[in-house]
């Protein structure tokens, strides 16, 4: 051997870390439901809005959009992409006003931004949509988000 000894390569043989798998799942999920969003997007047979044969698939692909951009909040959520997960939860309640998961992500990120008045600003303005158009009282989950944003202030 010219070099006097064994030809060392560096090189890293270490195991990859934990968190890129699940990040580049993550990624993949995401870019699916990007993907799938331009379809739900359009209403179901929009020229026959009043045709009420189509109701039941009307209401399944409404709900399919719904589920859609709900899972694209978790994914935004789960990347700590907060504005990502804000944008598609003010655009989940614009479809569903009602939706709570829409309202809890959208508590969540204002907490990650520190903003604690806005997101009990928040929660009451949704409880008060809810009381006053469905006589609903919120669910046990916003009440006790709320109890635990009051508890750490």
């Amino acid at each position: 051997m010219i070099y006097g000894g064994p030809i060392r390569w560096m090189c890293s043989i270490s195991p990859p870390a934990q968190k890129r798998p699940n990040t580049l799942r993550i990624r993949q999920r995401r870019l699916r439901s990007i993907a799938l969003i331009s379809y739900y997007h359009l209403t179901f047979l929009p020229e026959d809005i009043y045709e009420d044969t189509f109701a039941p698939y009307r209401r399944q692909h409404e709900y399919a959009y719904t589920q859609l951009l709900e899972r694209l909040m978790l994914l935004y959520i789960q990347a700590d992409r907060f504005d990502d997960a804000l944008s598609y939860a003010l655009h989940t309640l614009a479809v569903a006003p009602y939706n709570e998961n829409a309202v809890k992500t959208m508590v969540h990120v204002q907490l990650q931004q520190g903003n604690t008045t806005g997101a009990l600003r928040q929660l009451d303005e949704f409880e008060q949509v809810l009381r006053q158009e469905m006589g609903l009282e919120p669910g046990k989950e916003l009440i006790t988000l709320r109890s635990s944003i009051l508890n750490s202030r």
